[in-house]
């Protein structure tokens, strides 16, 4: 990725951040608007949905509430595509 890409990427992810925390959604909608003129589509998908858990868990955890229990566990089960390995960003 060049430099004007990685910007783009890290403002999509900011700005995508920034929709989650006020709307409590919208993360995955506003990023795979963005993504796919930066990167493969397969990236875009698993990149995306690893994103929007982190930025899930994260929100949860400083809201002061608790994730619902195997909410981790159920994300990666109903979306197999979401391992790291899979990115090729590693």
């Amino acid at each position: 990725m060049t430099f004007p890409q990685i910007l783009i990427f890290l403002a999509a992810v900011f700005t995508g951040s920034t929709i989650q925390a006020v709307s409590g959604f919208g993360f995955g909608i506003f990023v795979m608007t963005i993504f796919p003129y930066i990167l493969p589509s397969a990236t875009c998908a698993t990149l995306s949905a690893m994103l929007s858990l982190t930025s899930s868990i994260t929100l949860s955890s400083h809201s002061g509430q608790e994730c619902p229990q195997g909410f981790l566990a159920g994300s990666v089960v109903k979306n197999p595509s979401a391992h790291v390995g899979d990115v090729g960003l590693i």
